[in-house]
């Protein structure tokens, strides 16, 4: 019987073991980039399947759009000529936007924040998967404010959905309004009509 008590105190200190090892591995994220084109990450450039750590400069070039995934903690999904710091632990995500938009989508149990260079902050809410898009003046982008999903918002924010906001992203194109009617934005159209 204390043979098999040992062995039993040895699982179970095995066990926490594993435990405490798996939450010591750092959050690290992921990143995508449209057409595996190059992005800058702490002046160096990069492309797919990098691994991004927290404090990362990350800047996107025109035409190119990314998406930091983040595993349990959510995703950052990086405009075109969108220049950011991504900070993130094991219970929160944020971003300091200083030029360019972004959608930062969040899973229950993370906050997520998105300040502005003009010192607008965006917050995503924590007690549900939630996401929210954040521009600064003059970026062009999706219109800012609404939860992703969301029926209304503040302001003049518009609802989208989580998909298409994410490629809009990606695609390095986005929707907005102009004159009541929605319009490509993206400066790699050729049949869009040029203001």
């Amino acid at each position: 019987m204390t043979s098999y008590f040992r062995k039993s105190v040895a699982l179970i200190a095995v066990i926490f073991a594993a435990q405490a090892l798996a939450l010591a591995v750092p959050t690290l994220g992921k990143l995508r980039t449209r057409n595996n084109k190059p992005i800058t990450v702490n002046g160096s450039s990069v492309a797919s399947g990098t691994t991004i750590l927290s404090k990362s400069r990350i800047k996107v070039p025109e035409k190119v759009g990314a998406t930091v995934d983040l595993g349990r903690l959510g995703r950052l999904d990086i405009g075109p000529k969108t220049e950011l710091v991504l900070d993130f632990d094991d219970s929160e995500i944020s971003v300091q936007l200083d030029a360019g938009y972004v959608v930062l989508s969040t899973k229950q149990g993370i906050k997520g924040t998105v300040n502005t260079s003009e010192g607008v902050v965006y917050s995503t809410d924590p007690l549900k998967d939630s996401s929210v898009i954040a521009r600064t003046k003059g970026s062009l982008g999706p219109e800012t404010g609404a939860e992703i999903g969301a029926l209304g918002g503040l302001g003049n924010a518009t609802a989208v959905g989580t998909g298409a906001a994410g490629m809009a992203v990606m695609d390095g194109s986005a929707a907005a309004k102009a004159n009541g009617r929605g319009r490509n934005l993206s400066t790699d159209n050729p049949r869009a009509p040029q203001d």
